[in-house]
């Protein structure tokens, strides 16, 4: 049985240390079992976002810098991501506010135009998607058009029932769009956060989870109609809205005839409100569309935070995780919002550096190691049967999760957010058990067979 460990500790850069089996279990260590029986649904990829902002950063690069840093991220031998998400029209990571289609009145799509995106935007995600053929790409909206809403305004107000057909239009005007571009769209969501206030700061849209699930069925059988196999992810917004979904597919369960899955962000509650619905509808696909690093919050330091939300969103039910931009400047710009996020990676304006976030380093014990199809194993210790585990005598809190290759490898992701304390652990997988010692403050992968 070979075993390798990978570990990113706080020198913040990930490196191999010895692991091995363990001649005899030891009492002090925390045991943790790997099931055998997978989790429902393979693992389907790993990314960020790739909005305006990171467009615009990236095509300030030299060709040369960008095929560089594209290796990394991309490549095989690099982070090796294989998902992406994009925005429709603008985000509060864009330089500018707008859609595709600001000519009012327009419920024909006459006048859509994506001329705003010819510059920069549409380049460079023509040449990540001829960098990366595999790549999977989910995109969503920040708003209708001004027009289609009450109030008016991009940054704001409700969708109107009465503009749905025109928004489907909207839709498959965006995606055949793209399409003729050579960029496939994988999957879209019909609204980002639908119950978020911008206050006038960015765009957005209020959406009633009726309207919602009347413009899925109409996109849905759109989409069908053109020839799109695009996916629809319903609902798209934090943790803490798993009741709202709850509702609209009880109310409406035709819903699980037109979506594929429903996507959710971390910036409110945690995955395990998720195990309401999966426990209703064990069927059910979940993925993880959004969240990112702080600038100015730890930026670089904490892979722990990030590898512990990655664990449990798997270990929960999602399936794919894209963080938020992919890049970003010293300034956590260029962005139209209020908000102080950072890129998974930095790019200095002045000088070009590249830094790289603790979301980076967390994420590179996932998507490294981990491939589109590898099944999600349940975790437990063995001594209480708890996802979530503390390590004997500290209290201090250790993470997993684990996932199987189609050739019986296993891929264990451990997590130690302790700033002082070593910890051991006992992997005991089929009848053997691995000994595994987690540095302080240290993500770590190990990979056995």
């Amino acid at each position: 049985m070979r075993i390798r460990q990978y570990t990113t500790d706080q020198s913040h850069t990930l490196w191999e240390i010895p692991a091995g089996p363990a001649p005899t279990l030891l009492p002090g260590a925390v045991t943790l079992e790997i099931g055998l029986s997978p989790l429902p649904h393979p693992v389907n990829g790993f990314g960020a976002a790739v909005t305006a902002s990171s467009c615009c950063n990236l095509s300030l690069m030299t060709q040369d810098e960008r095929a560089k840093l594209l290796s990394d991220l991309y490549g095989p031998e690099g982070l090796n991501m294989n998902a992406a998400r994009l925005t429709i029209g603008s985000s509060d990571y864009s330089p500018e506010a707008y859609t595709y289609a600001d000519t009012p009145d327009d419920p024909g799509m006459v006048y859509f135009s994506m001329a705003r995106d010819e510059k920069y935007v549409l380049p460079v995600q023509k040449e990540i998607v001829s960098f990366r053929s595999d790549l999977f790409l989910f995109a969503s909206p920040w708003s209708p058009p001004a027009w289609m809403k009450t109030g008016g305004r991009i940054a704001g107000g409700c969708m109107r029932d009465k503009y749905l057909d025109a928004y489907v239009r909207y839709f498959i005007k965006y995606l055949t769009a793209m399409r003729e571009r050579g960029i496939s769209i994988h999957a879209v969501s019909p609204q980002n956060e639908p119950e978020t206030d911008t206050r006038g700061h960015y765009p957005g849209c209020f959406w009633h989870p009726e309207t919602e699930a009347a413009f899925i069925h109409r996109l849905r059988a759109a989409l069908d109609k053109a020839g799109l196999d695009t996916r629809i992810w319903m609902y798209d917004h934090n943790y803490d809205g798993w009741q709202r979904v709850k509702w609209m597919l009880e109310e409406d369960p035709d819903l699980l005839d037109d979506i594929d899955a429903v996507a959710f962000h971390y910036y409110s509650e945690c995955p395990e409100m998720t195990d309401a619905l999966t426990d209703e509808w064990p069927d059910l696909k979940l993925a993880f569309t959004e969240g990112g690093p702080r600038i100015n919050d730890n930026y670089g330091t904490d892979h722990c935070k990030w590898a512990r939300i990655m664990a449990r969103a798997f270990r929960h039910g999602c399936r794919t995780f894209i963080g938020w931009n992919l890049i970003l400047d010293e300034t956590g710009g260029p962005t139209i919002g209020p908000f102080f996020c950072g890129g998974l990676v930095t790019r200095d304006s002045l000088t070009g550096e590249i830094t790289r976030s603790g979301q980076y380093r967390a994420m590179s014990h996932f998507s490294r190691f981990v491939r589109r199809g590898d099944q999600v194993l349940p975790v437990r210790t063995v001594n209480d049967g708890l996802r979530f585990f503390a390590y004997p005598d500290t209290g201090a809190p250790l993470d997993a999760c684990a996932f199987r290759g189609p050739d019986g490898h296993k891929v264990i992701v451990l997590v130690n957010p302790s700033p002082k304390e070593r910890k051991q652990v006992q992997i005991m997988t089929d009848g053997q058990p691995v000994l595994v010692n987690l540095l302080p403050d240290s993500v770590s992968t190990v990979v056995i067979g």
